[in-house]
């Protein structure tokens, strides 16, 4: 069952409404200067369990990201394989500042989780558990990690940042003797502000993507607020009163303002009741009330710019936040429905690369030099060594297809040269066909000697032969003379 969410002007507005008012203190007088302030931890935590379009804004990278996780390319000239590190990253146990039981395994696992948090409250972070012999307080020695036991997730109000004697530090929000070195911990942002004073200046947090959202929010409350004031001042009520210049000039006769009075009384009667009841309440014998209004067009156009900009802000197709995909005209064409999804995948790899490659890069050189799995960095091992596949879940036409053009593709390279039947064969170890040809030095290496002792062994032949023919023909001579 897919669940799609409604995106009309009623559920946009119950995003943040009761907030904004609490918040901006929102009333009848319009300030067009107003700044929306940040929002707490605790509202941060209620919006993200509240609302599915909020959700999608945190959480739709990350597990996008940790669907297709990562792929590793180093030398094959060590006894060290991508696959084996892999492993080691699945098998270490992670924490969570919820709970001091083992959350779940795998870092694959624990990047979701941190860059949820992140998403959501700015800034998370993952300590590294490594048995190095040194404290938590010092940095990393690569030559004696032992072992990466554990990984333990905070977010930004459970682990912070201090400065001791020129030293930065991550330091424990309940145990502020707990020093961290920061070489132990692997950094995850939210939206990543641009410049240090303004990480400074905002308590070393970067910004939460529902904090963006309630801005933009403000925004367009307060733009659209202060067109409606002016829409609603535009109003105007005419009543038509009989003998009214007869009344007022009985007053002025008299000296008196009796009759005005009345009809400012009565003037501010119809306001208050408009206000109270929205009824109007008026003398048919007497007064005749007509209403010149001013019209508010292109309210749907104004959603549709919230949506708009509410997408844009947490860097999401809209589709994509307000779960679009299945509506009318989305899924009409199977090639449109392809190509969406591509761009997806295209901004997920762009996200990965942006937010992870830096983590998973430090994390697999401690798994590297870990003793109980290799014990030193591979050589020429670097951020390019660090794939992030396309998660692109293909139809079974689509896959035929494709492995078919990879086939052709393997045939011109076979004879060319460029590659080996067994670097081929590498392409089916797996349940799925993978496209991509991995190079393995050691297996082309083994495949030129093969075809160079085949070559002998022809050549070999070759004179063989023409040793046998060269015998035949002496004897045909001479048995001819």
């Amino acid at each position: 069952m897919v669940l799609t969410l409604k995106n009309d002007s009623r559920y946009l507005l119950s995003m943040f409404s009761s907030l904004y008012a609490e918040k901006l203190n929102s009333n009848t007088t319009v300030d067009v200067n107003i700044s929306s302030p940040s929002l707490s931890r605790q509202e941060l935590n209620n919006l993200s369990r509240t609302n599915g379009i909020i959700k999608r804004a945190i959480y739709e990278y990350p597990k996008s990201a940790s669907n297709s996780w990562i792929d590793l390319n180093f030398s094959k000239e060590t006894n060290l394989k991508n696959q084996d590190v892999l492993d080691y990253l699945m098998r270490i146990p992670y924490y969570t500042n919820l709970q001091k039981a083992v959350h779940g395994y795998g870092a694959r696992n624990a990047f979701k989780y941190a860059s949820g948090l992140a998403r959501k409250l700015g800034s998370a972070f993952i300590v590294l558990g490594i048995a190095d012999g040194n404290d938590l307080s010092e940095p990393v020695n690569l030559n004696n990690i032992q072992s990466i036991d554990w990984m333990f997730v905070y977010d930004c109000y459970d682990l912070t940042r201090t400065v001791i004697n020129d030293q930065e530090f991550f330091q424990l929000s309940n145990d502020a003797n707990q020093l961290i070195h920061p070489n132990r911990v692997l950094n995850f942002y939210g939206n990543k502000l641009d410049t240090e004073i303004e990480y400074v200046n905002s308590n070393y947090r970067h910004d939460s993507v529902i904090n963006l959202m309630f801005e933009a929010f403000s925004n367009w409350v307060t733009g659209s607020k202060a067109i409606y004031e002016m829409l609603l001042t535009g109003n105007m009520y005419t009543f038509g009163i009989e003998d009214l210049s007869e009344d007022v000039k009985r007053d002025i006769d008299q000296g008196t303002t009796e009759y005005q009075d009345y009809m400012r009384s009565r003037a501010e009667s119809v306001k208050t009741g408009m206000s109270a009841t929205n009824l109007l309440i008026y003398d048919k014998m007497h007064e005749l009330v007509e209403n010149i209004s001013r019209n508010f067009s292109g309210t749907k156009e104004s959603f549709e710019a919230l949506q708009d900009t509410l997408a844009s802000v947490v860097d999401m197709p809209r589709w994509k936040l307000y779960n679009e995909f299945g509506t009318a005209g989305l899924a009409a064409s199977v090639e449109s429905a392809r190509i969406l999804q591509f761009n997806w995948a295209i901004s997920v790899q762009d996200w990965q690369i942006e937010n992870w490659l830096e983590p998973v890069y430090k994390l697999c050189q401690f798994c590297m030099s870990a003793k109980n799995l290799y014990g030193s960095i591979v050589d020429n091992f670097g951020e390019n060594s660090i794939i992030f596949p396309i998660q692109l879940k293909l139809t079974k036409l689509e896959e035929i297809e494709l492995e078919n053009l990879a086939m052709d593709r393997n045939q011109k390279l076979l004879l060319m040269g460029a590659i080996s039947p067994d670097e081929v064969r590498k392409q089916y170890e797996n349940s799925v066909f993978n496209p991509n040809i991995t190079l393995d030095n050691n297996l082309y290496k083994a495949y030129q000697n093969k075809k160079e002792q085949e070559q002998k062994m022809i050549l070999n032949q070759n004179n063989l032969n023409n040793k046998d023919n060269s015998g035949n023909n002496k004897n045909d001579k001479n048995s001819s003379k």
